[in-house]
């Protein structure tokens, strides 16, 4: 539906009223509050009534400034306004000047016509403003939609690639993996916390095996010393350690310690509540982990 009105509107197929229509259906699916009530407005009209001034402002209709109250009715009604200015100007333009006063007639007519090429411009330009705005909402929902499936391929993919390969290093850790698989496909946030905390296990597990040295401190390459007392820790000194030497090594070093602070902060409030979209994240947050992990280190224990 989204590219059906982005298409629409493009290669102006049809009326403006009928984008209203099908914008309306498309913002009913996407549960948009906010642009539903904008489209009523320019379904119903906005005389009568007070709406938010941002929508009035947006697309150029004017209201009364006492009262706050629009004065331009809906889009049909501009579209129709648009047509019987352009019959009105054939009129107007097919008047002939004639007798005494025909220099006068002269002026009236083409101040006419100047009235009318006016009004015709605000009611043109109102139309335009609705139908941009209508494409852009639609161009967000479609890309947000086809970026999401993109989203799925490819965690789909990182998925496929850590099971494939992790198991081969730690095969304890297939049952962290169904245990993530059961819960984030129910619909109960206990699940979703249950989820949530084993992707943090996987990474205090990982920690246990991959940092077995004795030493209390580390000092990063960025010259920065850290106590690895802690299972984040130890796992921030040894991606430091296999990935950091090279320029693009810090940068992706730099990325995992953003990944491994957000998956400890999400798991340690899972006790309490997880969100669905807390969830996906930490989720996503693990599997590109254990894929960079498998990608640019070894994942032999400092010892």
């Amino acid at each position: 539906m989204a590219k059906e009105i982005i298409d629409d509107a493009e290669l102006k197929r049809g009326s403006v009223e009928s984008l209203v229509f099908k914008a309306t259906r498309l913002a009913s699916i996407v549960k948009d509050e906010n642009i539903k009530i904008w489209l009523a407005l320019e379904k119903f009209g906005y005389s009568e009534r007070e709406p938010d001034l941002t929508y009035m402002a947006m697309t150029g209709r004017s209201y009364d400034k006492v009262t706050h109250i629009g004065l331009f009715g809906s889009i049909s009604t501009q579209e129709a306004a648009i047509e019987a200015s352009l019959a009105e100007m054939e009129v107007v333009k097919n008047f002939k000047p004639n007798g005494t006063y025909s220099s006068l007639q002269f002026n009236n007519q083409l101040q006419q016509i100047k009235n009318l090429t006016a009004a015709r411009a605000i009611y043109k330009r109102i139309c335009s403003v609705v139908a941009s705005s209508i494409q852009d909402f639609a161009t967000k929902i479609y890309y947000t939609y086809k970026f999401g499936q993109e989203a799925d391929s490819i965690l789909e993919e990182y998925r496929k690639t850590v099971l494939d390969g992790i198991a081969k290093y730690f095969p304890d850790l297939n049952q962290s993996f169904e245990v993530i698989n059961k819960n984030s496909n129910n619909s109960n946030p206990r699940e979703w916390s249950v989820a949530t905390l084993e992707s943090r296990n996987i990474l205090i597990y990982l920690s246990g095996k991959l940092w077995t040295s004795r030493e209390a401190n580390y000092k990063c390459r960025d010259k920065q010393p850290i106590k690895v007392e802690n299972e984040k820790n130890k796992l921030i000194a040894y991606v430091d350690m296999k990935m950091g030497a090279s320029k693009e090594g810090k940068a992706r070093a730099k990325k995992l310690f953003g990944i491994i602070h957000e998956i400890f902060t999400l798991g340690g409030k899972a006790k309490r509540k997880t969100e669905k979209k807390e969830l996906s994240t930490v989720i996503i947050d693990t599997f590109v982990f254990l894929n960079d992990l498998m990608s640019y280190t070894d994942l032999k224990p400092i010892e």
